[in-house]
């Protein structure tokens, strides 16, 4: 709903810079530049809107324009069912739709699809600048090889193929992508191809060295759908990583998981996968974490296409 009437308020009011959800208020905040006002008063009164779909609206006028539009890998994602608040996950990769539409990846089972309900119906994105962008989840066709959704933006957002590995600062360039076939079974050392790094908005940039590259997981956890599929299990095409450094909870679903070290001299990464699932639960004292993750040589099966650097 807030990524359709994003579209049309832009069309309407003049100066919609942005429109987001305040959850302490259960109100829908549009953000407005407009110099010819002065105060939110002002603005308010020159649109006469008091709701929208039946939620309170609260009008705020800027002092200058927002940055424009710009998805970025490792965003933060709050999930919406209808107007109401059900989830955080992170955001993947920049990605393009078939179509060519500007969207991002995220793992499936943040759209809270089980037998009994269809799941998220929107996504707020927002970026290390706290521009808010809203998403909402494309067609993903059934598979059972990978925990991957594609996000759909507006047509009007620019993408940029970079990735975060911090909450505070700019992104790094993705330059290509990796493919498991290049990976190794390993503890660290020299080669980047034995460990890989993962970014997630709730325990920050982690690593971790490759466990498995052929291991299954259940197709339902805790009720929601791992892989969209009617089977009990999904295929064995998830990889696993493990180690004493690595780090990972719930709300860094859907995050980008990278090469371990930059591929090239501009400091650019390699793209492997995204985040599906970790054990933190059930770790014993003195063990590691083990961490899942979707291999991006199923990122043609959503249908979509990564976006790469230059």
């Amino acid at each position: 709903m807030l990524s359709q009437k994003t579209e049309e308020l832009s069309e309407k009011i003049l100066g919609f810079q942005a429109m987001g959800y305040n959850p302490k208020k259960d109100s829908i905040i549009i953000k407005v530049y407009d110099p010819s006002l002065s105060s939110n008063e002002e603005l308010s009164n020159k649109y006469s809107m008091k709701d929208l779909s039946g939620i309170d609206v609260e009008f705020q006028l800027l002092s200058a324009p927002i940055a424009p539009a710009v998805l970025v890998g490792g965003g933060q994602l709050l999930s919406f069912n209808g107007s109401t608040p059900s989830g955080r996950c992170t955001a993947g990769f920049s990605a393009f739709a078939s179509n060519g539409a500007p969207a991002t990846l995220t793992a499936y089972h943040c759209l809270g699809r089980s037998k009994y309900s269809n799941g998220v119906t929107s996504f707020q994105y927002t970026d290390n600048n706290n521009v808010i962008h809203n998403l909402t989840p494309a067609y993903t066709r059934p598979s059972a090889n990978h925990d991957m959704a594609l996000l759909l933006a507006p047509s009007f957002t620019s993408i940029k193929a970079g990735v975060y590995l911090d909450d505070r600062f700019g992104s790094s360039p993705v330059v290509e992508r990796g493919t498991k076939q290049s990976l190794k079974k390993g503890l660290f050392s020299t080669p980047a191809e034995e460990f890989l790094c993962h970014y997630g908005r709730k325990t920050g940039f982690s690593c971790g060295e490759t466990k498995e590259l052929y291991i299954g997981l259940k197709a339902v956890y805790n009720g929601v759908s791992l892989c969209n599929t009617d089977k009990t299990s999904c295929n064995s095409t998830f990889i696993s990583l493990t180690g004493s450094d690595l780090k990972c909870s719930a709300g860094d679903s859907g995050g980008p998981v990278v090469s371990g070290y930059p591929v090239d001299n501009r400091g650019g990464f390699a793209a492997y996968g995204i985040v599906s699932a970790c054990d933190q639960t059930l770790v014993r004292p003195g063990e590691d974490l083990t961490m899942y993750l979707s291999s991006l040589d199923f990122i043609n099966e959503l249908p979509a296409t990564l976006a790469l650097a230059p």
